[in-house]
């Protein structure tokens, strides 16, 4: 289930926007966390953008639990 473009605009439009540094530092984390989960996924699973969603949500829930 994906969050709907009202929440999600709610999400981007906060009281207190990141700063450029957090800002930075989120790209670094989620860049990292791409190459982990790409370095564990065989390329048939991401050849496509459904593949890609799928295998990224099972390694999510694997990880962390129910992802919604």
């Amino acid at each position: 289930m994906s969050i709907g473009q009202d929440t999600e605009r709610n999400l981007l439009e906060t009281d207190k926007p990141m700063t450029p540094q957090e800002q930075e530092r989120l790209q670094a984390c989620v860049t990292e966390i791409a190459q982990i989960l790409y370095n564990n996924t065989p390329a048939e699973q991401i050849a496509t953008l459904e593949g890609l969603e799928k295998t990224v949500r099972q390694q999510l829930r694997h990880s962390f639990g129910r992802v919604k």
